[in-house]
């Protein structure tokens, strides 16, 4: 489990090469966010993070994969999601969390960590 970390300025945030699961991190400022490298990388399960301003991808997949990659209820800086942002979008499930939510609107599943990370992290764009 990959959880309550600040990921950020590298060449690649978090690369999966096994099942994980990724909770409540704020990944930016890197060149990939996430890269999966893996099948087995694709039955890992990605929500509540905000992954935003990574330069090229923010999910990035290199190979041919059988399964699709959960990532919903994720802060992408926008209410669209991450599909200009990921290299095969057809391999990720995604259902973004709003970006014009206020704290209050958030889903009652999104715990006081992600709350408090949305306004800081909006802070934080170039």
């Amino acid at each position: 489990m990959i959880k309550n970390n600040y990921i950020h300025h590298n060449q690649i945030g978090i690369r999966l090469e096994q099942k994980a699961y990724i909770y409540f991190n704020a990944i930016y400022d890197n060149e990939y966010g996430i890269e999966i490298g893996h099948n087995d990388g694709m039955d890992s399960m990605i929500s509540y993070n905000l992954i935003e301003n990574n330069q090229k991808y923010a999910i990035y997949t290199t190979g041919e994969f059988s399964n699709t990659l959960s990532a919903i209820n994720n802060y992408w800086g926008s209410d669209l999601g991450p599909e200009k942002d990921i290299n095969n979008p057809s391999l990720i499930t995604f259902e973004p969390i709003d970006s014009q939510y206020s704290s209050n609107l958030i889903p009652i599943s999104c715990d006081i960590w992600l709350r408090q990370l949305i306004p800081l992290f909006q802070h934080l764009k170039i």
